[in-house]
């Protein structure tokens, strides 16, 4: 009974813990994102533009207050 080579080598690699690994599977189609998640988005940086708005509004008349005020003494 002879042993080839490679059958030899595949025994003694699998005896000693050497695992043979496969190439991963190609990439799945892209998984579509829900209409929820898309909305959310949209609302949250409507939120932050209004934000924004608000906060250079404030800012704003914080700095004409001053300006009424005149130089404190």
């Amino acid at each position: 009974m002879k042993i080839a080579a490679a059958e030899l080598v595949a025994v003694f690699s699998l005896c000693v813990g050497c695992v043979v690994s496969t190439p991963p599977p190609p990439p799945g189609p892209p998984q579509p994102i829900p209409p929820g998640q898309v909305r959310s988005e949209q609302v949250h940086e409507r939120n932050e533009e209004r934000k924004a708005e608000k906060d250079e509004e404030k800012r704003e008349k914080k700095a004409e207050k001053e300006d009424k005020k005149g130089p404190k003494n």
